[in-house]
């Protein structure tokens, strides 16, 4: 798989992009970049034409920092298809967004999930907690829980067998759901979820 990988440069106005071990050095526009900051390193640039303000995404970090948009922006240049990110509801009480994506091979879920970590590593800041890949021995599923965030990497087929788009976006109406009976369904089951 070649995909080229943004490395971060501590060149202000240039990035580094490797594809299949060659470099490429290519002049950053000022709309193209998104400016970190890393407790030892400083005035880092990174290509981020998909980034979004926090300002634009209200329930986005208002730091610098490991974020929604940053994820979706490296997710997309790791070549990640069909990218859902659902907000979950806060009376779940689990993590703010879910985030699913696939991938074309158990190779390219690895790379993606690896990539994901390396980068959330070198932005994390020494207040958040740290963060492991669960499923490293499966081969169609991959899942990071980043605490605000939970990543799942999915090869398509699993993704349409376990339908975690539908768990997690429909609330009252379900097809499948709906064919089953009540009766049959467990006690401690939550059928319809009341919104305050």
């Amino acid at each position: 798989m070649i995909a080229a990988r943004c490395l971060l440069s501590k060149a202000p106005h240039r990035t580094v992009l490797r594809a299949a071990g060659s470099r490429c050095y290519r002049p950053l526009q000022q709309k193209d970049t998104h400016a970190v900051n890393h407790r030892r390193t400083q005035n880092l640039t990174i290509t981020a034409r998909d980034i979004t303000t926090p300002a634009e995404h209200p329930t986005a970090s208002s730091t610098q920092g490991f974020d929604v948009a940053l994820l979706v922006s490296l997710l997309r240049q790791e070549n990640a298809t069909d990218i859902c990110v659902i907000r979950v509801p806060p009376e779940l009480k689990y993590t703010d967004h879910m985030i699913i994506v696939s991938g074309s091979s158990p190779r390219h879920l690895n790379a993606m999930a690896e990539f994901v970590l390396k980068a959330f590593k070198f932005l994390r800041k020494d207040e958040e907690r740290h963060v492991q890949l669960e499923g490293r021995d499966c081969d169609d599923w991959k899942c990071i829980d980043f605490g605000p965030m939970v990543l799942h990497f999915m090869l398509p087929d699993t993704r349409d067998t376990y339908e975690l788009e539908k768990l997690w976006t429909l609330r009252s109406y379900d097809e499948q759901l709906n064919r089953i009976p009540r009766e049959m369904l467990p006690s401690d089951f939550i059928y319809d979820m009341k919104h305050k």
